[in-house]
This record gives C-alpha cells, sequence and structure tokens, in this order.
C-alpha cells in the first residue's frame, strides 16, 4: 500500500510504507511525515505541501473527477496509489464500467456493480451510449438522463433521499428542457433537410422498389444519416434528457405534413420518407427506446411494463450500429409489433409506417411519462444550492 507522505527537508514523494520504516531513525531534517488517516479525518492543514500535479491527483480523485497526465505517471504507478483502499485507476474504471452499462440501457450489470461498490454511489463518469453520444453524471444521474425510471428507482433506493434528490436536481436544473431541445436541433434539422432533398431530387417512378429507391436517393440518404451522427468536438451531456423524446411526435408531423408535397401516400419519396426518415431517427433514440421497440410498442402502455433488456434484432444484430449504411432505416426496420429484420424491401418498410392512430397514442404516451418524471426529478430537493449540471464537488467516499 502506498501512502503520502512528506519529507521535512527535501520534496513531497511516491514513497512506500518499507522504504519509509527504513529511514525512520533519519535526521528530523529528512523524517518522513506520513498522512494515513481514516475517512473522517480532516485533511492536513498543510494542505499545500504536496507537489502540484500531484495534490491535484489526489484532488481529483476525492471529487472523482479524474484527469492523468501519462506523460507525468505511468500505469504502474497509478495502479500502486491507493487511496481508501481502493486503487486510484480501478476505482475511475469502475465507474466508468457502470456509466456504460447504463447508457446501454444493461440494468442488471449496472446494478449488480452499483451495489458491488457503494463508493461509486456519487461518483462522476462519462461514457458514450450506443449511438455514440458522451454523458457525464453520477449513476443516478445517468440512469434519470437516459429515460429510465425502472433503473432510476432501484439506485434511488440505495441512496438516502437527500443525496438523490440533490443528484436528480442537478441533472434537470432550472432551464434543462431549453437546454435539451436545443441538443434536438440537430436531428430537426437533418429531418427538414432530408424532406427539402428529396422534392428537390424529383420524382422518383412508382414502380421502383424500395431498395432501388435508396439506391437512386443513396447520397441524400447518407448525408442524412450523418448529419446527426456525435461529433468528435460535441461537449459532453450533463443535464436533462440525452435525447428529448417530443422530437420524435414533432418530427411524425413534419413528415405527415410533407406526404403530398411529396407524391402523396405509395410514392417512392414517402416510402424513404418513413423507411429512411423516421426509422434512421428511432435507430438514433436511447437504449430503452430500442428496448421498448424491439419488444414491440403495442405493450408499452400496459400497466406495470417494463421493457426487457433486450438490443438486437431477430437474427442477432444489434440495435445500434456506427456504420451509416447499416441498421434501423438502412437494412432494418421496426413495426408496431416488434422487431424485423431482414431486406428493407417495400412490403417490409411499408409496415414501418405504423397505425397512424396507435402510433400517435404511443408516442403521446411515452413523451407524457417521460416528461412526468423528468419534471418530478427536477423538483427533488429544491433547497439544495448548485450551479447547475452535475455538481463537481460530489464525493466518492461511501
Amino acid at each position: 500500500m502506498y501512502s503520502l507522505r512528506k519529507r521535512t527537508g527535501g520534496a513531497s514523494l511516491f514513497e512506500s510504507k518499507s522504504t519509509a520504516e527504513a529511514k525512520s531513525s533519519d535526521t528530523e531534517s529528512n523524517a518522513v511525515k506520513v498522512y494515513e488517516g481514516s475517512l473522517g479525518e480532516a485533511w492536513p492543514s498543510d494542505g499545500k505541501w504536496l507537489p502540484r500535479p500531484l495534490q491535484q491527483i489526489v484532488m481529483s480523485y476525492l471529487a472523482n473527477h479524474v484527469d492523468v497526465n501519462p506523460k507525468r505517471y505511468t500505469r504502474k504507478q497509478l495502479d500502486a496509489f491507493t487511496l481508501f483502499e481502493t486503487p486510484f485507476a480501478g476505482k475511475a474504471e469502475i465507474a466508468g464500467q457502470i456509466a456504460r452499462h447504463i447508457l446501454a440501457g444493461e440494468r442488471s450489470k449496472a446494478l449488480s456493480l452499483i451495489r458491488d461498490n457503494p463508493f461509486c454511489h456519487e461518483c462522476i463518469a462519462g461514457a458514450r451510449d450506443d449511438f455514440g453520444r458522451y454523458a457525464e453524471g453520477t449513476p443516478l444521474g445517468l440512469a434519470a438522463a437516459a429515460g429510465n425510471p425502472e433503473l432510476v428507482r432501484e439506485i434511488r433506493g440505495l441512496l438516502s433521499e437527500e443525496k438523490a434528490n440533490a443528484q436528480l436536481h442537478a441533472q434537470f436544473p432550472p432551464g434543462w428542457e431549453a437546454e435539451t431541445k436545443e441538443r434536438m436541433n440537430r436531428y430537426r434539422n437533418a429531418a427538414i433537410e432530408f424532406t427539402k432533398g428529396l422534392k428537390a431530387e424529383g420524382e422518383l417512378p412508382r414502380s421502383l422498389s424500395f431498395a432501388e429507391a435508396i439506391g437512386k436517393r443513396k447520397k441524400i440518404i447518407r448525408d442524412y444519416r450523418m448529419s446527426f451522427r456525435p461529433k468528435p468536438d460535441d461537449p459532453a451531456i450533463t443535464t436533462g434528457l440525452i435525447v428529448d423524446p417530443l422530437m420524435y411526435p414533432e418530427i411524425r408531423y413534419l413528415f405527415l405534413s410533407s406526404q403530398d408535397n411529396l407524391g402523396g401516400w405509395g410514392s417512392p419519396e414517402v416510402r424513404l420518407l418513413w423507411g429512411v426518415g423516421f426509422q434512421s431517427l428511432l435507430g438514433a433514440g436511447p437504449a430503452v427506446l430500442g428496448q421498448i421497440l424491439i419488444d414491440g410498442a403495442g405493450g408499452y402502455d400496459s400497466p406495470g411494463y417494463i421493457p426487457p433488456e433486450n438490443l438486437t434484432f431477430e437474427d442477432g444484430a444489434h440495435f445500434f450500429k456506427s456504420d451509416p449504411d447499416t441498421g434501423l432505416g438502412a437494412t432494418y426496420v421496426v413495426d408496431f409489433s416488434g422487431m424485423k429484420s431482414g431486406a428493407c424491401e417495400r412490403e417490409v418498410c411499408d409496415s414501418s409506417v405504423w397505425p397512424p392512430r396507435r402510433s400517435y397514442d404511443f408516442w403521446k404516451a411515452y413523451v407524457e411519462q417521460q416528461y412526468q418524471y423528468c419534471q418530478a426529478y427536477a423538483a427533488s430537493g429544491q433547497t439544495v444550492n448548485h450551479d447547475g449540471g452535475v455538481p463537481r464537488d460530489l464525493s466518492c467516499n461511501p
């Protein structure tokens, strides 16, 4: 085990106990001062004795805001550095694994790690979801941001009411709706440009199969699907929902209003509008939405419904695809009763246009439920002081 030590006559060191003990008979100028206490002990009043880089690492560790410069410390050194009986590097890895499981909709795996590692209940960690968006927060905050009320309920039960309220209110501070909506402009603008592009290219022969229509409009389709993909310089998502469910009924209304201008029902353009345009947006949703769609949207409003932890098609392919030329809206579609796999031919893709009334009912129920939860989260612990976003002073101590 390594401890933080100060040589009163020289620089601060990474030094093992055995080394320090061997030097215990040194003169006072070379004495080793050991700071090695319990969790309840205060930080030494002489807080500036650490060299600045190491002090930053320690303080970052305490707040789980890990930013290690690999040019300064090797992985071997970091693995050896231990606070509170938890390896420095290992602690960050566990928190990151939890974040990844949450964003992937893997409730059981996330809960197992959270229960086995209580120090992570308040840890700040970041991860990318299966679509590539990067979000950062506590396990509870990320579960809420991912639109997973079942997981929120489970994690909340592991925390005190005060801590749970603080984390939820931090994830949904005043103004979270506007910030979430602003992030969705990328998807809305892409849908608008897609409809314009289909119109500008002119009418396709109605005799074309769906696959042939895709081939004729390949560039427009690829540009559309790439336009709402996450970008490397996108800021981390730290407040609100990762994906605003209200985006779907809004774009659905846009597409319904555009049908007549694109040749009406049955035209290749309208089939592309729904089979590619809307299906691609479904494939950009959060993991929980994918689980609901795979299971069949028709059962969503059943009492006590909880979507199964499944994100694979009938043939075993994953719901999310990193390749923009595959996945929902390209090689797969989902209809109202569940996932369909195989070639995206006309008879398959036509079924992706759900029964209008039932489609409306589903999106209305889904959006209303998500927003009811979010408003409840935002109302949690309103007396908690914070600056918005994820509170950076949350401790990772047990």
